[in-house]
């Protein structure tokens, strides 16, 4: 599929283990993408974090239209 823009985003949430309490369960994401001729030429992983700023994630994906909670 090709995005129908030159930057797309992703945002969704991964069930990570860690160390830290804080940084275990459910963790949201996002990840901006250049898209240049059909192909990512570029990427940048916005935000991992957990917690209380998973928040901050959600915010930033909402700007976008998106929910991590309920990507597929």
């Amino acid at each position: 599929m090709v995005p129908p823009s030159d930057e797309v985003s992703y945002c969704a949430t991964v069930d990570a283990k860690s160390p830290y309490a804080a940084y275990s369960g459910h963790q949201a994401y996002i990840v901006d993408a250049k898209v240049v001729g059909g192909h990512i030429t570029s990427a940048a992983l916005g935000l991992i974090t957990g917690g209380k700023d998973t928040a901050i994630v959600a915010n930033m994906c909402a700007t976008h239209g998106l929910d991590p909670n309920s990507a597929t």
